[in-house]
């Protein structure tokens, strides 16, 4: 079983950067790639293949969601559209700039929790759009990264990974190395 759907930034890989992370720490992982034909497709076909994978990977009994930039911006406008009250989100730099939802007239929780990680000069994900988001919605938490702009520091993005994922060693008796 996939303990973690991960969702690429624009032309991102499974397998590098991010994911190399997520296997340096044992965890078995699961995802989309926002890239090729995928990047290609219209909006809402994107927004429909990436429901049908994480509908799935719930079904599973999947619990852990981490978008990262593009893959971040369209897992939040799903999710304000579609409830996932049993799922945990993190979202790495997700692309905000452009979300054409309306989430200040959402006061329902989306998911169980949803943590904000964004760098103060980013220009993709612009500070103040994040922290008010993060203020409207109790079950957010933000963590501004100060002087980062849209790639955020490793060790910001490896603390990050660490603390949402705790959890999961701890579910599964197994110590993750570096968890």
């Amino acid at each position: 079983m996939h303990s973690v759907f991960y969702f690429t930034g624009m032309g991102g890989q499974l397998r590098t950067g991010l994911g190399e992370a997520l296997a340096d720490l044992g965890v078995e992982f699961t995802g989309l790639e926002f890239r090729g034909p995928f990047a290609e497709l219209p909006r809402a076909q994107q927004r429909s293949l990436f429901s049908e994978k994480l509908r799935q990977f719930e079904s599973q009994g999947g619990r852990k969601l981490i978008a990262v930039s593009a893959g971040g911006g369209l897992t939040l406008q799903y999710l304000l559209k579609h409830k996932h009250p049993d799922l945990d989100v993190l979202l790495l730099s997700p692309a905000m700039g452009g979300l054409r939802v309306k989430w200040r007239s959402c006061n329902e929780r989306i998911c169980r929790s949803l943590r904000l990680v964004s760098g103060t000069l980013d220009p993709v994900c612009p500070i103040q759009l994040a922290q008010d988001f993060a203020a409207q919605h109790e079950y957010v938490s933000f963590n501004p990264v100060a002087r980062a702009g849209h790639n955020l520091p490793h060790r910001e993005v490896r603390a990050e990974l660490e603390a949402f994922l705790s959890d999961l060693a701890s579910q599964s008796g197994q110590i993750c190395p570096g968890i």
